[in-house]
């Protein structure tokens, strides 16, 4: 049997070099005991950039412009194939035809379908796609809505293809969705000429259709809408003298629970000094506002079970506060902004300075100086880099220098020649980490979910929120706070039945969701991404934390072990804790 296999392969190692280049198949009658039930065997001809296997190649012709078409480029004799076509927007299929006959000269014509399949011939196949632009008319097609976006408008032709315009006599389709929180009051239509006869409806609804005949003329529908919530929104009209007051979309209902913003917008020679917004019973309960995080002068608030008054109130007394922020760092004031690195300061009220050191740096000292020079006192607040003076009745200038931040390592469970030593030594010196102890790190032991919270709130600032908080974090925790504004942002989620585990250790994939959150909440990029490829325990991840574990493993913070596995099920270490803030606080908060 083993010369008879020798000799075999002795064979086809002859035939191999007698083949002409080019070449892309050989096939050899194997004896019966070395492939009982298939006597030919084809050595397959592969295509790198798709990853298609087959004897025979397809090739698809079309304009890329007008779609795309999505095919194998290889495939044996037998094999079912599947065509399909996606159309570009502004395009529709014209015609879809195959080379399908032995002798590879007659088409076979398949429509305009948008999916195809055929089995495979013992030949090369050509497959022919032509799209037709849709919607390309000598008249264009629009709509206004009021308030201003709070619907969604379709046109499309008489097949269903989208367009934006179309020519005199054309048959077009309008579909109408009013957004969340919206109904339809009333549509009408009118071109260049004036209204068109029978062209304006009322309909009390969500949705509305309409189909009808394109005029000789631009035509433009003008769509009005109203809310639809149950609590009604009134603005105070005591200051209005001194400023106004616009809310979002034009609404002046919403329902409980519903996220309002309102922008207000002080009169000549006035800033904004504060703003409530209580509810318009006896009770006036006042409702928690939210300054938005790019216009000081915008703000939110969830909408209660009660109608509710926005009560803003100005004033005159105010003078400038210039910045001086140094170099490595950055100074930003809790104040209405004036200009390119200056400010509004009420007169007598507190006035918030955040020093944001650069990696390596910390904050030297922080002044304050009136228009005479004479300084103004500072106070450190509780909030690491945070600091705080009351405006005097003159413009004044912030001061603040950094100096670099002395790199120590204290710990003597941390050695240079760890692989987590710089971490280490970044966290710590960043305030990022503390040891367990005085000369103790601990980098063997697990990170709790608390602890991870806790870190993040510190780098946020240490906001102060109010709420409810889960059954098992205790008010007296070091951590509950930080759990209470991760839950409420919604960074963390619980574990069920109003539990959040603070001391449970943290896995990696969970330890990576946080951060991905805490990512999206800070505004930083999330757009790194890795398809996982070349992980060897991929498969491990749970669904929740897919997206955040691919956006990890692209952004450099997860790397594979020496067995390419990512251990997602695993306990994340204080050592690889420290790794990925460090990596995180280099790569991605920027």
């Amino acid at each position: 049997m083993k010369k008879k296999l020798l000799s075999l392969l002795l064979v086809l190692v002859m035939a191999a070099t007698l083949l002409p280049t080019g070449a892309f198949a050989l096939q050899v009658e194997l004896p019966p005991y070395l492939e009982p039930g298939r006597p030919v065997y084809t050595i397959d001809n592969y295509d790198p950039n798709t990853g298609d296997y087959g004897l025979y190649s397809l090739n698809a012709t079309f304009d890329p412009y007008g779609g795309d078409v999505d095919y194998p480029t290889r495939a044996n004799a037998g094999e079912l194939v599947q065509v399909w076509i996606y159309p570009a927007k502004g395009y529709k299929i014209s015609q879809v035809f195959v080379k399908l006959d032995e002798n590879n000269t007659e088409w076979t014509n398949y429509g305009n379908a948008s999916a195809i399949q055929f089995i495979m011939p013992a030949h090369n196949v050509d497959i022919s796609v032509s799209f037709t632009e849709v919607g390309t008319g000598m008249y264009e097609l629009g709509y206004i809505d009021y308030p201003d976006n709070t619907v969604s408008v379709s046109f499309t032709d008489a097949s269903g293809y989208s367009i934006g315009s179309a020519n005199a006599g054309d048959i077009v389709n309008m579909t109408v969705n009013a957004k969340s929180g919206y109904k339809i009051k009333s549509v009408s239509y009118s071109n260049y000429l004036g209204n068109i006869t029978n062209g304006y409806y009322s309909y009390d609804s969500t949705r509305f259709t309409y189909q009808f005949t394109m005029p000789a003329s631009y035509t433009y529908f003008t769509i009005n809408t109203e809310a639809t919530g149950n609590y009604t929104i009134s603005v105070s009209n005591a200051n209005s003298y001194y400023g106004s007051v616009s809310i979002k979309n034009g609404i002046e209902k919403a329902n409980y629970g519903d996220t309002v913003t309102f922008t207000v917008r002080p009169a000549y020679q006035y800033i904004l000094k504060s703003v409530s917004v209580y509810t318009n019973d006896s009770y006036r309960q006042s409702i928690q506002v939210t300054r938005d995080k790019y216009d000081w002068n915008t703000f939110s608030f969830t909408m209660p079970a009660a109608g509710v008054v926005i009560a803003p109130t100005y004033t005159s007394d105010y003078y400038t506060i210039s910045v001086d922020g140094g170099s490595h760092g950055s100074v930003s004031i809790e104040a209405e902004p004036a200009g390119t690195n200056s400010y509004y300061g009420i007169r007598n009220e507190y006035v918030y300075i955040d020093a944001t050191p650069n990696t390596g740096y910390k904050v030297k000292s922080v002044t304050v100086v009136d228009k005479y020079n004479d300084s103004i006192k500072v106070y450190e607040s509780s909030t690491a880099n945070r600091y705080y003076f009351t405006m005097p009745d003159s413009n004044v200038t912030v001061n603040v220098e950094f100096t670099p931040r002395v790199m120590s390592n204290p710990f003597t469970d941390v050695k240079s020649t760890d692989w987590f030593y710089d971490a280490v030594n970044y966290v710590y010196s960043e305030g990022i980490m503390d040891g367990t102890s005085v000369y103790m790190f601990s980098p063997n032991n697990a990170t709790s979910r608390g602890m991870l919270v806790t870190i993040l709130w510190r780098l946020a600032g240490e906001p102060v929120v109010t709420g409810t908080s889960f059954s098992d974090v205790s008010s007296s925790s070091y951590y509950y706070y930080a759990v209470l504004w991760a839950s409420k942002y919604g960074i963390v989620d619980g574990l069920g039945n109003n539990m959040f585990g603070p001391d449970q250790a943290i896995t990696r994939e969970q330890f990576a969701v946080i951060l991905y959150r805490y990512a999206q909440h800070c505004g930083y990029s999330t757009s790194a991404n890795s398809t996982l490829v070349g992980y060897a325990d991929s498969n491990k991840i749970s669904s929740y934390a897919l997206t955040a574990m691919r956006w990890a493993c692209g952004a450099g913070l997860f790397e594979g072990d020496e067995r390419a596995n990512l251990n997602p099920q695993g306990q994340t270490t204080r050592a690889a804790a420290a790794k990925l803030l460090m990596t995180f606080q280099e790569n991605v908060a920027k």
